[in-house]
């Protein structure tokens, strides 16, 4: 009964130990229509504060499959990975990233980039909400 206790104990301070973080997701639905996409602001503004952060961009291909774009800032660069499934399809590295408003619009853009992709790279682009159309 004690080793059943002992092993209990471990197992829940292994389990405390094994935190996740909640990595934000950007969504953007077939058809266009975006959810979250105001992690891409934040996470350009902690690029720019040179504070560490996280963003996965998910979109869904012609046939349902996800395509997952991770981007991790480490506080110089970003690493840039876009995997469908557990396949990788493309790993880059990029210096910075910003956002520039069009029209009706926003792009996410990626810029000096290497590896898989080289120079700039729009990521994503999304129409602006009620509230950017105000300012």
């Amino acid at each position: 009964m004690k080793k059943l206790s002992l092993l209990g104990m471990l197992l829940l301070i292994l389990l405390a130990g094994c935190q996740f973080k909640n990595i934000p997701d950007v969504i953007e639905h077939q058809g266009g229509n975006f959810e979250n996409d105001e992690y891409f602001g934040a996470f350009i503004k902690n690029i720019e504060a040179g504070i560490s952060d996280q963003v996965d961009y998910v979109r869904y291909g012609e046939e349902g499959e996800e395509i997952v774009t991770k981007l991790r800032f480490n506080g110089s660069e970003i690493d840039v990975g876009t995997y469908v499934g557990w396949r990788t399809i493309e790993k880059f590295t990029c210096l910075s990233a910003e956002q520039q408003g069009f029209e009706e619009s926003i792009s996410f853009l990626l810029k000096d980039c290497s590896g898989d992709i080289t120079g700039h790279l729009e990521l994503a682009s999304y129409p602006l909400s009620s509230e950017e159309e105000n300012q």
